[in-house]
């Protein structure tokens, strides 16, 4: 398994600091390395793969690099240590990267991989709506109440806060402005045609809803990357069951749900379009 990996931007040049694009196959030397307790002092820094979710940030083009380290060493943790010497091979494509990931994710007790690659349901296939599609909605529905705070919770009792934050962060950052932007002209265009624009600018005070209807969605998703979690707070479920799973197995199919107050939607497709709506209670 590949020990070290070097993060750099899409021109191959240091993300923080700037400067030259490194050259490839070739050792680099740092004829000043520090050996002293300085966290920020000359010298090459890499990091093992299982750090990737603190440094990678594919939606900037961010590019991984394999890395051979060899000389004098200052090691403070796995995310901060330098070498004397480093030498760099190609680029990694995403998919040996995700496939480096899914190597550890037992170890990790989460999907590193697709935390940094998460899927986006609106750029799946668009979906057709059928009865299980349904059911499933209907499940969400029933167990949807305080999702955030739950898996908020939940994954901070089990993990460092800072991988807690990271994929949080890596989750909304890859998917979340599309996601939103698009469910929210579909739901307008959809009530607009719907009512009239009159009548839609008086019942504007819905969009809370949809926001914390697509906001439930995302945490439910972002929660199941997160393995071995018997428990999860603030909810009544079989011992080892992810009580959201239902939200997640919609998400899988390329469907988004959202609700108004008023009507339940689901969205399918790169433009979020409407594919199937009821008004009122999904009880029945």
């Amino acid at each position: 398994m590949m020990q070290f990996v070097k993060v750099l931007d899409k021109d191959l040049c240091p993300p923080i600091q700037g400067g030259k694009p490194y050259e490839i196959g070739v050792w680099h030397h740092c004829e000043d390395f520090d050996t002293s307790e300085k966290e920020c002092a000359p010298g090459f820094y890499v990091i093992p793969v299982s750090e990737l979710i603190h440094h990678h940030k594919p939606w900037l083009g961010t590019k991984v690099l394999p890395a051979e380290i060899k000389g004098k060493s200052k090691i403070f943790s796995p995310a901060k240590q330098r070498y004397e010497y480093m030498k760099l091979d190609n680029p990694l494509s995403d998919e040996e990267i995700k496939n480096l990931c899914r190597e550890i994710e037992p170890e990790l007790r989460y999907k590193l991989s697709e935390a940094l690659y998460p899927v986006n349901p609106l750029l799946l296939p668009k979906a057709t709506v059928n009865d299980e599609d349904i059911e499933l909605l209907k499940q969400w529905y029933r167990v949807r109440k305080n999702v955030v705070i739950s898996v908020w919770d939940s994954v901070g009792d089990s993990f460092w806060s800072r991988v807690r934050y990271s994929v949080w962060y890596s989750v909304r950052v890859s998917v979340w402005d599309s996601f939103w932007s698009r469910v929210w002209y579909s739901v307008w265009y959809s009530v607009r045609d719907s009512v009239g624009d009159n009548v839609w600018y008086s019942v504007i005070d819905s969009w809370d809803s949809v926001w914390d209807s697509v906001t439930d969605s995302v945490s439910a998703y972002i929660g199941s990357l997160f393995l071995n979690i018997n428990k999860w707070k603030y909810k009544n479920h079989e011992q080892g069951k992810y009580p959201f799973q239902s939200a997640v197995n919609l998400w899988y199919r390329g469907l988004v749900p959202s609700f108004d107050g008023e009507i339940w939607r689901l969205h399918s497709g790169k433009k979020a379009e409407v594919v199937w709506e009821q008004p009122g209670s999904l009880t029945r």
